[in-house]
């Protein structure tokens, strides 16, 4: 292999750690206006739905407006990987503050 055809690799593997490490900073950054005190009452009882709308600004977080919309709205259920996300904002939230 050919000095320049390893450095274009090398390139190629630091850009896709650079992509990772968006990604894992877009997951580990709190939603805009977080209100702790709504998502820990929502956590408590998931079948309060409407919660969802005060705990944070949709379009802040990876999955988006629609996703929440379709949640607090019942047009889906709210699954394991909803209760594991508000979770880990919850202990991001507790490690910012």
């Amino acid at each position: 292999m050919k000095k320049y055809q390893q450095l274009e690799e090398k390139i190629k593997e630091l850009q896709q750690e650079v992509e990772r490490l968006k990604e894992e900073e877009k997951e580990n950054k709190l939603p805009d206006y977080f209100k702790i005190e709504k998502v820990l009452e929502f956590l408590e009882d998931t079948s309060k739905v409407w919660l969802i709308d005060e705990c944070f600004t949709w379009e802040s977080t990876p999955q988006g407006d629609d996703y929440w919309c379709e949640l607090s709205e019942e047009l889906r259920p709210v699954n394991d990987q909803d209760i594991i996300q508000l979770q880990k904002w919850v202990i991001l939230y507790y490690q910012q503050n």
